[in-house]
């Protein structure tokens, strides 16, 4: 793994390392108890750092700034860093491509007392990018840190049948990229458990919101070869952008590291229903739900249904769009949050 600055040689240099990991545990713990007054956690500014500033992040980071919260994160290219940094976040370019990092993404990121992990796993090989050049610097470094989300997705459940799965089911993934988000999962997860690190994984499912939704792509005539596909499923997961903002928000407020959960709404219709619904939203005529399905060509296959108990239970979430029908209706009437 890529590190901040090299190490002297000698036979020693695995076991300083270690030792020197152990000592940064010691102290993480020591900045996350409530009753430490003189840890810096206490003294921090809540600061987010996020891995890849997309849909679901920059819609959380617009939510925090409000509330006083310096965010600050990576994108793919110097015209997107141009176009958030007008919008109030610190941003820096990051290409796992193209090299190391530049020193000043590694000294935004020290400060931060937040980190969210968005940026999938690359590649043939299912690289996670962020383990690969930052592993270390968040081990070594990172005394500080309180909270560290991945945002994973549901795909790594595979199908079930038609079964409920909630978050202690078996993975059994298919796709290779679906195996290469629970690989990434379980590498995470092994920071928490090795070093302290507050790792937190959030099991998506479809993620939808103003400016991208299936209204959006019927009314541009655009739907991908794998949206077409997703309508052979009985049932298919999915959670408005503001809901899962409101489950990351929840974490961020009571951690508890190591934990896993599931962020979806109450209904796992399947895509053709949805998109009928969005037709008849787009044309003002009512979707004939009884025929939708065989009149956009659809096999069933049943899939699985995704529970989402504990996010209510554990971090108290009432659902804003516990349906598509909400959460389109709600897109369809100008609704712009999280994003303004």
């Amino acid at each position: 793994m890529a590190e901040v600055s090299g190490h002297s040689s000698g036979t020693n240099v695995g076991s300083n390392r270690n030792q020197e990991r152990h000592k940064n545990v010691a102290k993480r713990i020591a900045c996350l108890n409530p009753g430490n007054a003189d840890g810096n956690a206490s003294r921090m500014k809540p600061s987010l750092f996020c891995f890849g500033l997309g849909y679901t992040a920059t819609g959380l980071g617009h939510i925090l700034m409000k509330k006083g919260w310096k965010v600050s994160g990576t994108c793919s290219s110097p015209e997107r860093a141009h176009t958030l940094q007008k919008e109030g976040f610190c941003t820096f370019v990051f290409h796992a491509e193209k090299g190391r990092p530049g020193q000043e993404c590694f000294e935004a990121l020290r400060q931060c007392s937040h980190v969210l992990i968005s940026i999938p796993p690359k590649g043939d090989d299912g690289t996670d990018c962020v383990l690969e050049w930052f592993e270390d610097f968040l081990i070594r470094s990172m005394e500080q840190l309180q909270w560290l989300g991945y945002l994973s997705t549901t795909s790594v459940y595979g199908n079930w049948g038609g079964q409920l799965v909630d978050e202690d089911t078996e993975c059994k993934a298919t796709s290779e990229k679906a195996k290469s988000r629970y690989q990434s999962e379980r590498l995470w997860l092994e920071l928490r458990r090795k070093f302290g690190i507050p790792v937190h994984v959030f099991r998506l499912g479809g993620i939808y919101g103003p400016t991208r939704s299936i209204l959006n792509r019927v009314a541009a005539n655009k739907l991908t070869e794998s949206q077409k596909q997703r309508r052979t499923r009985k049932y298919t997961a999915r959670c408005h952008v503001h809901d899962i903002c409101q489950v990351l928000e929840a974490s961020m407020k009571a951690p508890q590291p190591g934990r896993v959960y599931n962020v979806v709404d109450d209904n796992p219709a399947s895509s053709s229903v949805v998109e009928a619904f969005a037709r008849s939203l787009l044309t003002g005529g009512f979707p004939d739900l009884a025929t939708s399905m065989e009149e956009l060509g659809c096999v069933c296959r049943e899939g699985k249904r995704v529970s989402n108990r504990r996010i209510k239970e554990e971090l108290g979430i009432s659902l804003m769009y516990p349906s598509y029908e909400s959460g389109l209706l709600s897109i369809y009437e100008n609704e712009t949050e999280p994003f303004v």
